[in-house]
């Protein structure tokens, strides 16, 4: 009951966040200078692009998901997938370590200014509009958007399919790539829920 009970107080943190992720006018000009036409959550810390930037870095990367500003808001877009012919990524021979696969413990960015000791750390803002979800309201856990999106398909096409099964085919896979570590399905189903209510 604390849990749901916190939950319920986060609620509207938490969609006027996600709602201020969506619009294209908090992010008016590219890197480069120009307005800010595409959002592609695969290309951070940079997510938005200009058109010509836009073709600069997906003729490489052709396999990443973008948004366009579509209706004063960011949108999914058919426009992306018509059919081209680009090179297909592959693997790069080369690898950074050595080192065995193992848990990645990863913490937030800090940035901080050498001249005036000024610091940066990402928001909640920040966070959902980089494409993650709080596991839990103290961002000790974070789930890929992607990975509820997913579900939520899956519930559609096949209203059976459970939760626990779902979230032991993520473990599934987690094994499969070498990695170790469960998630919990009690913070997976409210992280969820609460993402479908957003």
């Amino acid at each position: 009951m604390v849990s749901s009970q916190k939950w319920k107080e986060a609620r509207p943190c938490l969609i006027d966040n996600m709602l201020a992720t969506l619009d294209p006018l908090s992010h008016r000009v590219c890197q480069c200078g120009k307005q800010v036409v595409v959002r592609c959550l695969d290309c951070l810390p940079l997510p938005f692009l200009c058109a010509e930037c836009d073709i600069a870095v997906h003729t490489r990367f052709v396999l990443h998901n973008r948004e366009a500003v579509t209706g004063g808001f960011l949108q999914p877009s058919s426009e992306f997938h018509k059919p081209i012919v680009r090179l297909l990524p592959v693997q790069r021979p080369d690898h950074v370590c050595d080192c065995p696969a193992g848990c990645y413990n990863l913490a937030l960015p800090v940035v901080s200014c050498t001249s005036c000791d000024l610091m940066w750390s990402p928001s909640v803002k920040d966070i959902l509009g980089s494409g993650y979800w709080p596991g839990t309201l103290n961002f000790c856990t974070l789930f890929s958007m992607d990975v509820f999106q997913s579900f939520y398909d899956i519930k559609k096409a096949a209203p059976g399919m459970s939760l626990k099964a779902f979230v032991k085919m993520l473990d599934e896979r987690t094994a499969h790539f070498g990695r170790t570590g469960r998630i919990s399905a009690d913070a997976f189903s409210k992280s969820f829920v609460e993402w479908s209510a957003v």
